[in-house]
């Protein structure tokens, strides 16, 4: 494979914005061999100061012994964990960190070959609760970074239970959407698995931009929207989809790494009018609303009549960063185009235009 196909490969790992780091078992120590650009961002290391380093380095004097054994003793039985852990950055200041560590494994014989460790950054408040493992070391305070990582899930302040589901939640997502781009990465350059240890840090830096995907608030407010609903990227000329609903999983029979960074199509069949087809495209094409009803297939080959609703996402600027789809299952025999269904698919729609200006209203 040449550098260029290498560096294409490598930059779906770019397109993952939260941060985590790959590690490679085989190697003395367990050393990192790949690290994302968001690690480097909430740590405040270098790159070069990184790779081919322990995570330990992470620790500090308030880090508690047990949450280091139970992330040893999951390394030791090659098993996921997610443990709360209180951090470090560069230049001294501690974070709560709710680390979530998963293995990869390649090959027929399903043999362990790297470690994905996954970095979510938690509010101080979660210091009280009776879920942290760590305690801090006298005079310390995580709220030097607290104000940093308040972005990564937006809550009321009495939701704290709530709020911990779902930084659970956001963690296991990220290792899964990290596992599944790193393992393709690795398959895709057909490294033998004696080679894949050097494969990650000399091809870090040939690492391109990509498109952005979505910020863990934004996740976390769409989340919220219990339909079947997915949201493109406007700005690809292919359209890949940056965000799919549980509801829509759910329905499609796929998994949140098969349908991530796809054109919609592949919900299409045999059977599936070109001309409903053409009329979606007709209305991206034209920046416009379009609803029609159209057979697709589930990833088990089923059939089903989706009542579909596509409408722009436009920022403050009045221009279109995403587009999102509103799924209905619909009977065959049934007259799907009711002031009911409509305002379901109008609300999914109005739901998905405020956490999007919303997240904007953030990071501005």
């Amino acid at each position: 494979m040449s550098d260029e196909e290498a560096s294409r490969s490598l930059s779906v790992l770019k397109d993952l914005n939260f941060s985590f780091v790959v590690t490679d078992p085989k190697q003395q120590d367990n050393p990192i061999v790949y690290v994302s650009d968001a690690f480097l961002e909430l740590t405040g290391y270098t790159r070069k100061e990184v790779l081919g380093r322990n995570c330990r380095f992470l620790q500090g004097p308030g880090t508690d012994r047990g949450a280091v054994v139970k992330i040893r003793d999951a390394l030791r039985n090659e098993a996921s964990c997610q443990v709360q852990i209180l951090n470090y950055t560069k230049d001294g200041t501690p974070f709560w960190n709710l680390f979530q560590i998963s293995p990869v494994r390649m090959g027929p014989k399903n043999v362990l070959a790297h470690y994905i460790g996954v970095q979510t950054c938690l509010p101080a408040r979660f210091e009280t609760s009776e879920r942290t493992t760590t305690t801090l070391a006298s005079g310390e305070s995580p709220t030097s970074v607290d104000k940093s990582c308040a972005g990564s899930v937006h809550v009321a302040p009495n939701d704290d239970d709530i709020a911990f589901k779902e930084y659970e939640s956001l963690a296991k997502l990220s290792a899964e959407l990290a596992l599944e781009k790193w393992g393709s990465f690795c398959e895709s350059l057909q490294i033998p698995e004696a080679a894949q240890r050097s494969a990650g840090p000399q091809a870090a830096g040939s690492l391109v931009d990509s498109v952005s995907q979505l910020p863990g608030a934004l996740l976390t407010s769409l989340a919220r929207i219990h339909q079947s609903i997915v949201l493109v990227d406007a700005t690809n000329s292919d359209y890949p989809i940056v965000y799919a609903s549980k509801p829509f999983l759910s329905m499609t029979g796929y998994s949140w790494p098969e349908v991530v960074g796809r054109n919609c199509r592949f919900l299409q069949g045999p059977e599936t009018n070109a001309d409903d087809v053409q009329q979606i495209r007709d209305a991206i094409q034209g920046s416009r609303s379009c609803s029609v009803q159209i057979l697709n297939y589930r990833k088990d080959g089923t059939k089903f009549w989706n009542l579909l609703h596509v409408s722009p996402v436009r920022s403050f600027d009045g221009k279109i960063h995403f587009y999102c789809g509103v799924l209905m299952e619909v009977p065959a025999n049934a007259h799907p185009f009711t002031q009911t269904n409509a305002s379901q698919h109008l609300g999914a729609v109005g739901a998905v235009r405020i956490a999007v200006r919303s997240q904007q209203c953030k990071s501005s």
